[in-house]
């Protein structure tokens, strides 16, 4: 490493339910080479860890995870020292969690970002001035049931407006910017050409460098403008598997120094039978790599981005459980079709009401509608979320 330079090594979501099995303690110690080195070491916390049962209401309850104590000691373990607080579970268990979760990892040394009492709270970045150069840490998530608002805490919220005014704020000011963003399609190893637009659009900003998390895939990046964009580090380590892919895990290495970034990703599996994260190759899972080449190969045409996404994400599957939810059926009716391998004939016809409902054409619209959604913001803050 450069003597005036910063080194951070960076990983993804370490989601460790409290009711599901628990791991060894050197689960995460092949990390250690990693992070022996480094200044800053990121990780994202998943789940507040607190002893508190009131959780928030608008979130159904089993899905609402509380973390277990051991994703604390293992984060530790492996060097990690900058816990990333936001994402779609902060405020699972209100103030009370973000607070337990807090003290918990300060008294072991693990410095935290991205979650507050309030939304000024929430969005305070973490500073540093290491080797002469100076860096801010900013963490932000995608608004579900989590964010902080006007009428209580939580997660630093994904917000153009208010993320780029602080990214020009600390721009100006020569700081070296790294942005981690909790966002992604859940179990989908492609960005949106949403989120390939913000991350770009923040790059131009003046970001140094940009972590994305959330879908539990490992996705691909790129180097746009200089501007190391890592689209999906997929899991640290979890014990919620919802598919094989899920045992995979990414990190990056970023060395910045005054005129330079450079980068390096890195790639693991958990080893079920060891019970460890081992570092692989492509020798080693030849088609895991050959995804990341195809996905860094789709950022480069915004339709080929949109073709594979369609053709890869969107199963009738998925496109019936949306259906299901968009237009209020019944979800157990679809459950029974799908039991019956008749999900085809079920699709056809949440197809049919999608298209001839006159209701749902104005939900659409304003789903669509920025403006609608606007006032649907206001009316949710003001009567539901509070």
């Amino acid at each position: 490493m450069k003597k005036d330079s910063v080194k951070i090594i960076a990983f993804g979501d370490l989601a460790i339910d409290s009711k599901r099995y628990l791991f060894k303690d050197d689960a995460l110690d092949i990390i250690r080479q990693f992070t022996s080195n480094a200044d800053i070491c990121i990780y994202n916390q998943e789940f507040p860890i607190t002893n508190s049962n009131i959780r928030t209401e608008l979130k159904r309850k089993f899905l609402c995870f509380k973390g277990h104590p051991q994703s604390v000691e293992l984060a530790f373990r492996a060097g990690m020292n900058l816990a990333c607080l936001a994402n779609n579970h902060t405020f699972n268990y209100l103030e009370k969690g973000i607070d337990d979760t807090k003290e918990i990892l300060v008294n072991k040394g693990i410095s935290v970002v991205g979650a507050g009492k309030t939304l000024t709270e929430a969005l305070e970045p973490k500073e540093y001035l290491i080797n002469n150069i100076k860096l801010v840490v900013m963490n932000f998530a995608e608004k579900e049931y989590n964010c902080a608002n006007q009428n209580h805490g939580g997660a630093a919220p994904i917000d153009i407006g208010l993320n780029s005014q602080l990214i020009k704020e600390y721009s100006s000011k020569n700081y070296k910017i790294i942005i981690v963003l909790h966002t992604g399609i859940d179990f989908c190893g492609y960005p949106s050409q949403r989120i390939v637009d913000m991350c770009r659009l923040y790059a131009d900003l003046g970001a140094t460098a940009i972590l994305c998390h959330h879908s539990h895939m490992v996705s691909g990046y790129e180097n746009y403008h200089n501007v190391p964009i890592f689209y999906g580090l997929g899991n640290f380590l979890t014990n919620i598997i919802v598919q094989d892919d899920c045992y995979f895990a990414g990190g990056c290495s970023i060395e910045i120094s005054e005129d330079v970034t450079n980068f390096h990703p890195y790639y693991f599996r958990f080893n079920n039978i060891k019970g460890k994260l081992e570092i692989i190759s492509a020798n080693d899972f030849p088609l895991f790599f050959q995804r990341i080449e195809k996905v860094m190969h789709c950022l480069k045409d915004r339709e080929l981005l949109n073709k594979h996404l369609l053709e890869e994400y969107l199963t009738i599957s998925k496109e019936d459980y949306y259906y299901t939810l968009f237009t209020q059926s019944d979800y157990f009716i679809y459950r029974v079709f799908r039991k019956l391998h008749m999900t085809k004939w079920h699709y056809n016809i949440m197809k049919h009401r999608m298209k001839m409902n006159r209701k749902n054409s104005r939900k659409w619209n304003i789903i669509r509608c920025a403006n609608h959604r606007d006032v649907l913001e206001l009316i949710f803050n003001k009567y539901i979320d509070i």
